[in-house]
């Protein structure tokens, strides 16, 4: 159950605050993906010629094993490392649950329905701060769950179809306070829900969806 406390009326975090530029907002993951690796297999180059070889006499020559290897080993970790930040950032809430459902059964997911009230509710802000806007939570969401947000604001605007669908999933799910978030399987199926705010960060809350899936 969620009522309003000194954090209500802050606004959500947003997943694109990866990019600090907006030109890229309308890029997906994958885009993003390709221009990072790309700047830094650049930046590995300009590194390695310009830093690591001026003080190791091992790698003086281009064609020397020892720093090719080296510098293999370097690219793949930066490459991971930018991986990881993609994969975070890539997280996105849909709007739509029979496109989310049909977006589940092709990708063999599970659905995670976020019930919450986004600028009043304390405890639905708590809870999305610690666990779904952490970049452990988006890493295994990418991977893992379709999510759909279900909003039910006091002060944001809200289009009055999306307001009507939102108030109906919201009975038919029997949805009595916030933040409740209900887990459905590929097939539509209710495989379990958590009611209010829970603690243990990210890593208890994907504990528990992997548990869901088990039933």
């Amino acid at each position: 159950m969620c009522g309003a406390g000194k954090e209500g009326g802050l606004a959500c975090g947003e997943w694109m605050r990866f990019s600090a530029v907006s030109k890229f907002w309308s890029l997906d993951g994958k885009e993003l993906l390709a221009m990072e690796v790309q700047k830094t297999v650049g930046r590995v180059d300009y590194f390695w010629e310009n830093c690591v070889c001026e003080i190791s006499s091992a790698c003086r020559s281009p064609l020397s094993d020892f720093g090719q290897s080296m510098k293999k080993i370097l690219m793949t970790m930066l490459a991971a490392t930018i991986c990881w930040q993609v994969n975070a950032a890539a997280a996105t809430w849909l709007t739509d649950l029979p496109k989310a459902q049909a977006q589940a059964k092709s990708e063999n997911k599970i659905v995670l329905m976020d019930f919450t009230g986004s600028d009043w509710c304390g405890w639905c802000i708590k809870f999305r701060k610690e666990v779904l806007d952490s970049g452990e939570f988006k890493t295994y969401a990418a991977k893992n769950v379709v999510l759909v947000g279900l909003d039910f604001p006091k002060k944001k605007a809200q289009a009055e179809d999306l307001k009507k669908a939102n108030n109906a999933l919201k009975s038919q799910y029997k949805i009595h306070g916030f933040p409740c978030l209900v887990v459905l399987d590929k097939d539509g199926k209710e495989i379990g829900r958590q009611s209010g705010y829970a603690k243990g960060g990210p890593t208890a809350f994907i504990a528990k969806l992997e548990g869901f899936k088990g039933k």
